[in-house]
């Protein structure tokens, strides 16, 4: 074997090293962008479903302050329902288990309430006390998937050493 040979043969092995090296990392590149977008669809779910049940919440609110039940506000109430129903049919199979049983948890809240403002006719307070306590467990479940506290954290250390 000449050492032109040997000299050929090295170059065919590195190139076929190289070549492997930039396939690993083109796969795992791939599999970021793909994590990436998956995250900011389910960021995308967490902002229109959070908007959803603070206009809920608002509105069962003002129930709760004017203790006015009416076919109008029943109205806006089951259509609000069916926007939060809708957008969990949409994004159900983005949503994580932990996310998904805190918002059943708190539809079952909202159900619950609305059947006792259409057979009583209003809402206290002290009735409306379950519903907030599994709105506010579901946004830790939220910040605490998206890891809010940890980015915050970071973007903290990052802001400091940039002054």
């Amino acid at each position: 074997m000449e050492t032109k040979d040997i000299i050929q043969g090295i170059g065919i092995i590195l190139t076929f090293i190289v070549s492997s090296t930039a396939l690993i990392i083109s796969i795992k590149n791939r599999s970021n962008v793909i994590r990436e977008h998956l995250y900011k669809e389910q960021f995308r779910c967490f902002l229109e479903l959070s908007r959803e049940y603070a206009i809920l919440g608002l509105q069962l609110e003002n129930l709760i302050i004017d203790n006015n039940w009416s076919d109008a506000v029943d109205e806006q109430i089951e259509k609000q329902l069916h926007n939060i129903n809708l957008l969990i049919d949409t994004y159900d199979f983005l949503l994580p288990d932990d996310i998904l049983t805190a918002m059943n948890t708190l539809e079952k809240c909202f159900d619950d309430l609305h059947l006792l403002a259409i057979n009583t006719g209003k809402i206290t307070n002290e009735q409306a006390k379950e519903l907030w306590t599994a709105h506010y467990t579901l946004l830790d479940e939220i910040r605490a998937f998206i890891g809010v506290d940890e980015l915050s954290e970071e973007n903290k250390k990052l802001y400091k050493k940039n002054k």
